[in-house]
């Protein structure tokens, strides 16, 4: 989901410590009950606007698709050219160098 887009709880989501971990009370849930408070329009509600197209999902908003790279071999095997390279948070910073020299003769877009 983008930034922009809220965070829809389930209407009991946060009132005890069990139902906060049932993954069926934090499921989201159209309230349709007429006493509900969650019905009476009260906090954000989701809306049909808020899906994307089924090409762009799970892309990076430049319209790249983002991989996850952690080492030479990773950033050997991408074959396509539309791609977006994120490197691993465990990587140092000497073979973090040594990867974005090998994506930049490649031409691939770093994004960390």
């Amino acid at each position: 989901m983008s930034n922009d887009t809220p965070k829809f709880r389930a209407h009991y989501g946060l009132t005890t410590r069990r139902k906060k971990k049932r993954r069926d009370v934090q499921a989201w849930r159209f309230p349709r009950g007429i006493d509900r408070s969650l019905s009476e329009k009260r906090g954000p509600m989701p809306k049909i606007g808020y899906g994307h197209k089924k090409e762009e999902k799970g892309m990076h908003p430049t319209k790249l698709i983002e991989v996850l790279v952690s080492s030479k071999t990773d950033l050997e095997n991408i074959l396509t050219e539309n791609v977006a390279i994120r490197f691993s948070k465990r990587l140092g910073e000497k073979k973090k160098l040594e990867l974005t020299n090998l994506a930049k003769e490649r031409n691939f877009k770093v994004l960390n």
